[in-house]
């Protein structure tokens, strides 16, 4: 199997980019509590009165179907991206009509 971080600016490119979607992420959960964070809502009134169990257990279910979904989509993608252009008469080429 092919190394996808290596070789040339493109790897060295994802190497630096592939940390920004969790932190992207984690950023963005963190701004759906903004009462919380400028004063107007105390820290423990924002707490779930769930049990811990349950939060953790949802919290690891999410977890692992982001990453399950992830994986997935991202092994689609790095095979996708990895095979041979298409030539010849596997490549359809369409008329767009355009207005004259």
């Amino acid at each position: 199997m092919p190394d996808y971080c290596s070789g040339g600016w493109s790897g060295r490119l994802r190497q630096v980019l592939l940390p920004c979607w969790p932190a992207g992420w984690l950023v963005t959960e963190l701004g759906r509590q903004p009462w919380t964070i400028f004063g107007m809502l105390r820290t423990a009134e924002s707490v779930s009165s769930m049990p811990l169990s349950w939060v953790i257990t949802s919290c690891c279910g999410v977890i692992v179907i982001y990453g399950l979904v992830f994986g997935f989509g991202l092994r689609h993608f790095l095979r996708y991206a990895s095979g041979p252009l298409p030539q010849g008469s596997d490549v359809v080429v369409t008329a767009i009509p355009t207005s004259t």
